[in-house]
């Protein structure tokens, strides 16, 4: 899938937030299914904006892409083994101490994580 122009991402990232490690491929299913539902069947595209924080002792993790026009039928229709599968790294390395948060926003969707920042042993 090429989306070209199609596809506007933005970041933010804290340098600071780079200095503590994550569990591995937490951020590729998100991203993953931010193109596959949000953008890629946007005849204009859309965005996707990452923005990853230290703040608090904590790293605070927001993906939002523009989402489709769905209804909720189609909606109901998605696997979410994506979310799943980050919501179960995340409870793996930091069990109750990390969240995954998910909402829609007039016309995007949003995934929330917040995780403790330490130095990880994984």
């Amino acid at each position: 899938m090429r989306l070209g122009d199609n596809l506007r991402l933005v970041t933010n990232i804290d340098p600071s937030a780079l200095e503590y490690k994550t569990p591995q491929l937490l951020l590729q299913p998100l991203i993953e299914n931010a193109v596959i539902h949000g953008v890629a069947g946007n005849e204009n595209g859309g965005d996707i904006n990452i923005r990853i924080k230290n703040k608090d002792e904590s790293i605070y993790i927001s993906i939002v892409n523009s989402r489709l026009n769905q209804s909720a039928e189609s909606d109901r229709e998605t696997s979410g083994l994506g979310l799943l599968a980050v919501k179960a790294s995340l409870e793996s390395v930091f069990g109750t101490n990390a969240t995954l948060q998910t909402e829609i926003i007039d016309n995007s969707f949003q995934v929330n994580i917040i995780m403790p920042a330490e130095d990880l042993r994984i």
